[in-house]
């Protein structure tokens, strides 16, 4: 069964995990640094400010996703041999590790662009090994061609590049996007983001794909909390304004735009989300650039930016209504039908009745086995009903 109270801890863990540590490497940072010399008149960050809060989203960033994952009970079973395992295993390491790279050399860095398209390419290929969607008659050529594509006859390799493709504008529009005045908010909203994404992959019938969206969600924000308390704290101590420019927001970026396209990814290919939906959730956090026009100046940046997260948060709650609705059609008779029919049973077999000697051990046995039928009557961590999914 689900466990919200389970999964809000596991957001809140990772995110006070990941605010913490950042806060703490970046503070340490600062302290080794003293006596060095300030920021540049013109206004430019130098390599050390960039290098506190890099070092501080290096740690913060694994560690929270470790304790995340840890608290749900999620570990390392081998090589991953299943899409979303290969999601938290080599994906999200890989995009932090890319990150992480780009940040810390001197600005500007325009070659990092060319390590995100091949990462970006890759991903796709990567969550899909191995599964029978890559084959011609296989469901998640027919999801894509269908719902996403509308392209008849398109080969499977073709459909990777376009998603790919796709994972890599939106990666740099969001980018672009948080690099401008109030992109301060663009975390918050791949949080949102991937919560509902989670929440519509678990009403498609994959509770542990979905559950994986909320440790990925604290992180994205629990990081760059600490690190904007890092810069509150050093410029009321009266060191200076220090800024160390927004290149520290893009690790964070990546890890919310490749965490949420493998997410989305995942639930189409191996569970019951439709490609339109995943679609809506994709580009929903794009809606944050969306214009207000000229009055909305008056609002100052505070007031624009809650603007354009609560028409963020309102189409997310509107395509998770939607889900929620196709839940209740769909599956809840079956459960409800299922659940009734296991406790018929095992109040048949569990009533006692007119004995003529004491109780036997296959007596036993039945009644342990009607009980335990009962706590699986519907799955825990769950997996996609579909076959050939090599049990995601």
């Amino acid at each position: 069964m689900p466990e919200p109270w389970r999964y809000l801890q596991a957001l809140g863990l990772a995110a006070g995990v990941g605010g913490v540590v950042a806060w703490g490497v970046a503070l340490l940072w600062g302290v080794l640094r003293r006596g060095q010399p300030s920021p540049r008149p013109t206004g430019q960050p130098t390599l050390g400010l960039i290098l506190g809060p890099a070092f501080g989203l290096a740690l913060g960033l694994p560690l929270a996703l470790l304790v995340g994952y840890g608290w749900l009970g999620v570990r390392w079973n081998g090589p991953p041999a299943n899409g979303l395992n290969r999601l938290l295993w080599l994906v999200l390491p890989a995009t932090v590790l890319i990150e992480l790279v780009i940040a810390s050399a001197p600005p500007p860095a325009r070659w990092g662009w060319w390590f995100r398209g091949a990462l970006a390419l890759f991903v796709p290929r990567v969550l899909l090994h191995g599964s029978i969607h890559l084959d011609a008659g296989g469901p998640f050529r027919e999801g894509v061609s269908r719902g996403l594509l509308s392209w008849p006859g398109l080969s499977a390799g073709v459909e990777l590049f376009v998603l790919g493709a796709g994972l890599l504008l939106i990666w740099w529009l969001l980018d672009w996007l948080a690099r401008r005045a109030g992109g301060e908010a663009v975390p918050v909203v791949l949080a949102l983001a991937l919560l509902a994404g989670g929440a519509c992959v678990m009403l498609g019938g994959y509770l542990k794909g979905g559950a994986a969206a909320f440790p990925l969600a604290g992180a994205v924000v629990g990081a760059p909390c600490g690190i904007w308390l890092w810069q509150r704290l050093v410029n009321r101590a009266g060191r200076g304004v220090v800024d160390a420019g927004e290149s520290w927001r893009s690790p964070v970026v990546a890890l919310g735009v490749v965490g949420l396209f493998g997410l989305l990814v995942v639930g189409c290919a191996f569970g019951r989300l439709l490609p339109g939906r995943a679609l809506a959730l994709g580009l929903a956090p794009l809606l944050y650039a969306a214009p207000l026009g000229p009055r909305a100046r008056r609002w100052g940046w505070g007031g624009m930016m809650a603007v354009r997260l609560i028409l963020v948060a309102a189409l997310l709650g509107l395509v998770v209504a939607v889900a929620k609705v196709d839940f209740d059609r769909n599956f809840r008779p079956l459960l409800g039908a299922r659940t009734a029919g296991l406790r018929s049973r095992a109040w048949v077999a569990t009533t006692p009745g007119p004995r003529t000697g004491p109780k036997t051990h296959g007596e036993h046995a039945v009644k342990l086995v009607a009980k335990q039928t009962l706590r699986q009557a519907v799955p825990a961590w769950g997996g996609s009903r579909r076959t050939g999914d090599n049990r995601c």
